[in-house]
């Protein structure tokens, strides 16, 4: 599978910001980003933006549980078809496996996913 080299940041994440309690604008703010990026139609970052961006998100948060919170606050309207994909699957082992195939797609992270039975 191809690797992406841009990554989109989609208007729903703005919702998102919200929802966690923090300010879009204060995010793009500290990551440099342009302010009116979330009124943009297609909006790609690179994966230094994309890691200054979580960056930020992280330091306003506040939060030492940030992904547990992310996994609490996610909603349909923040659809992406990779976490769709896991939140469809039948076990959290295929979960994995498939958020593992996806995610190079939506960020730029590889998940590296090991199994074993007893």
């Amino acid at each position: 599978m191809k690797y992406s080299s841009k990554f989109m940041l989609q208007p729903n994440w703005k919702l998102f910001l919200m929802d966690l309690g923090i300010h879009p604008e204060d995010v793009l703010r500290l990551a440099s980003l342009p302010l009116d990026l979330f009124n943009r139609k297609d909006t790609y970052v690179t994966p230094q933006q994309y890691f200054q961006f979580w960056r930020v998100i992280e330091k306003l948060s506040g939060l030492k549980n940030l992904p547990l919170k992310i996994g609490q606050t996610i909603t349909v309207e923040l659809f992406d078809p990779a976490i769709f994909a896991c939140a469809c699957s039948p076990n959290l082992n295929i979960a994995l496996q498939r958020l593992s195939d996806f995610k190079k797609l939506i960020g730029p992270m590889l998940l590296h996913v090991a199994t074993c039975c007893n």
